[in-house]
């Protein structure tokens, strides 16, 4: 496993610890988790709340123990580690470049000058410049039918070779 990939596992190592320990005090106070820690989790990867909400302990386990074995190299990373780490990378990058666009020109007329203009410097999982055209910068300043999540699973799944219905059950399903 090549550096870039060992980092990428280890943050969702991290997100799924995180996950099981915020859903262990939760359970055993029964009540809500501290608002920053859950601010700093949806910050870092955008759709873990949604996975806090559906997901299981033993799912949130199960998962875990995969990354474990994975980075520990006793197994080969699993299909939808990638799709989770495309998906949170994307997800965020967007959410950012949304957020950086904001007061604008609403005519974007060079993709390459506008994402310069927002100082976009993606991160390890976050898509490089060249990834996003005209079209893209339009849907993410005025998301298809007004949800950028649907948007985003479609992107994470041309970009990975799979159907979005795929990247859905690799983020959420247990």
């Amino acid at each position: 496993m090549d550096p870039r990939q060992h980092r990428l596992l280890s943050a969702l190592r991290h997100k799924y610890q995180t996950l099981v320990a915020l859903r262990g005090a939760v359970s055993a106070r029964a009540e809500i988790a501290p608002r920053d820690e859950l601010a700093a989790l949806a910050t870092a990867f955008p759709g873990a709340l949604r996975e806090l909400d559906r997901l299981p302990m033993a799912s949130l386990e199960a998962r875990l123990r995969a990354l474990e074995l994975a980075l520990a190299e006793h197994a080969e990373p699993e299909p939808w580690m990638w799709l989770q780490a495309g998906y949170h990378g994307f997800m965020r990058a967007v959410l950012r470049i949304r957020r950086l666009s904001r007061g604008r020109p609403a005519l974007i007329v060079d993709v390459a000058s506008e994402l310069a203009a927002l100082a976009y410097e993606p991160a390890d999982d976050e898509p490089p410049a060249q990834r996003f055209g005209l079209a893209d910068l339009i849907a993410i300043r005025r998301p298809p039918r007004g949800r950028l999540n649907p948007w985003v699973i479609e992107q994470v799944a041309r970009d990975h070779g799979v159907t979005p219905e795929h990247v859905e059950i690799a983020l959420f399903s247990h």
